[in-house]
């Protein structure tokens, strides 16, 4: 929270202001767009929309902002019942699924980038383990035209796996454990260095905050379960 330059005892609307502010001011010097990852999930639907409220108003407000703050990314939840609001306020509306089904319901809402996230993912995945090679195709089959971009991730962390995201048919891939690894990550090294060390059989899926998400395996310690 500090280093977004808010304060732990400021409201919620608040930091994600200071936060949207620093951004902005980051990303016009690198000539960047950006834009927040919101969960919409029933079980935070009013943190969604505190948050979701606070970035169309500070862009709103700072005009000079939409050159740069021109996305909205929507994840965790249904899309349907948000489309006024995102796309009303001007925004290039990008969700993340993991089904055919929920891509479906991606374009009735008129989500302009679906992303197929496979049972591959580095955290947020699915209990149901449709992974990206089966996914991607069949998401790009079901709901990719010129008004809809389809992105490919789980999985995808170098040239040769994006190259197989286009050969697909994808308009392009998502990484985010990749870029949790990179130098210039703010993540903790030891984090980092336990996600390069780690092997094909490292991790495990189990309850995450919302919904199913990925754990790296560790070695438990004598006295514990």
């Amino acid at each position: 929270m500090r280093t977004g330059e808010a304060d732990p005892e400021d409201d919620m609307a608040t930091v994600l202001e200071k936060v949207l502010k620093r951004t902005y001011r980051l990303a016009k010097d690198k000539g960047v767009i950006f834009g927040p990852n919101v969960m919409v999930s029933k079980e935070i639907l009013p943190a969604a929309q505190i948050t979701i409220d606070t970035a169309i108003r500070v862009r709103e407000e700072n005009p000079a902002m939409k050159k740069y703050f021109k996305v909205m990314y929507t994840s965790a939840g249904d899309p349907l019942g948000w489309e006024d609001k995102i796309k009303g306020a001007g925004f290039t509306w990008i969700h993340i699924i993991p089904s055919v089904r929920a891509a479906l319901r991606c374009k009735k809402a008129g989500v302009d980038v679906i992303v197929a996230s496979g049972h591959e993912g580095g955290f947020h995945t699915s209990w149901e383990p449709v992974h990206s090679m089966v996914l991607l195709p069949a998401v790009i089959e079901a709901v990719q035209d010129d008004d809809t971009l389809v992105v490919g991730a789980g999985g995808f962390c170098d040239g040769k796996t994006l190259a197989a995201g286009l050969v697909m048919g994808a308009d392009g891939v998502l990484m985010g454990t990749r870029f949790l690894a990179t130098q210039e990550s703010d993540f903790h090294p030891m984090w980092k260095q336990e996600v390069v060390d780690a092997g094909d059989r490292a991790t495990l899926v189990a309850r995450g905050f919302v919904g199913p998400a990925r754990w790296l395996k560790n070695t438990p310690q004598p006295g514990t379960r």
